[in-house]
């Protein structure tokens, strides 16, 4: 299912499943992909399970099929990645290496209610060659965050995707800088927040 909130759009449905019609969804290529994908077996079993789908895919595999889409939606643009922290290099980065993506940088931040260092971003794409480590702000936190990538790396107009975008904290951050929005996400309560909010936005 599809939801058209103005310019923007969110697909309720699996996005690796069903990669075909959320390409078609988007459109042309985007500028950015900013994503925070499931990043073990375990939070990936967790969310089939808390959306009632059966879970058709293993980790690995899962990994493979969100790569190949982001180089689909993302060719030449800017790759924002959110993984979990010291599971990067043991599961995606070889995975990555493997598509030839081009590593820009990256850094730990906290993430969760306790703000525990258990997220590792990494950046990469063909934006530029950037040192994230003396240009991000290190006592920034969740939402503040998402909020300083946005404003740093997202312009108006631009069109900005989240293939696994849960309530939207990415996509609403990018809509609140004027960027057009994309998303998918398997559960369909997340889904009703999210189009909530950007409808709420946009009365």
């Amino acid at each position: 299912m599809i939801h058209e909130i103005g310019p923007h759009k969110i697909m309720h449905g699996d996005v690796l499943r069903y990669s075909e019609e959320f390409l078609e969804m988007v459109g042309p290529a985007v500028d950015v992909v900013y994503t925070d994908p499931p990043w073990d077996e375990r939070v990936l079993t967790g969310f089939y399970e808390a959306s009632g789908v059966d879970k058709w895919l293993d980790f690995e595999l899962f990994l493979c099929r969100l790569v190949a889409l982001y180089e689909a939606l993302c060719p030449d643009g800017l790759i924002i990645l959110e993984f979990g922290y010291r599971a990067f290099d043991k599961h995606l980065l070889p995975i990555l290496e493997a598509s030839g993506a081009k590593t820009l940088g990256s850094f730990v931040t906290s993430y969760g209610l306790k703000k525990k260092p258990i997220d590792c971003r990494l950046w990469f794409g063909t934006f530029g060659n950037v040192d994230f480590i003396s240009v991000f702000p290190p006592k920034l936190h969740g939402r503040e965050q998402v909020e300083w990538v946005v404003d740093t790396f997202i312009q108006p107009g631009m069109r900005v995707v989240d293939p696994c975008c849960g309530v939207g904290m990415q996509l609403l951050a990018a809509q609140k800088v004027c960027a057009i929005v994309y998303g998918a996400e398997i559960n369909g309560k997340k889904v009703d927040k999210l189009v909530k909010r950007l409808n709420c936005r946009l009365r």
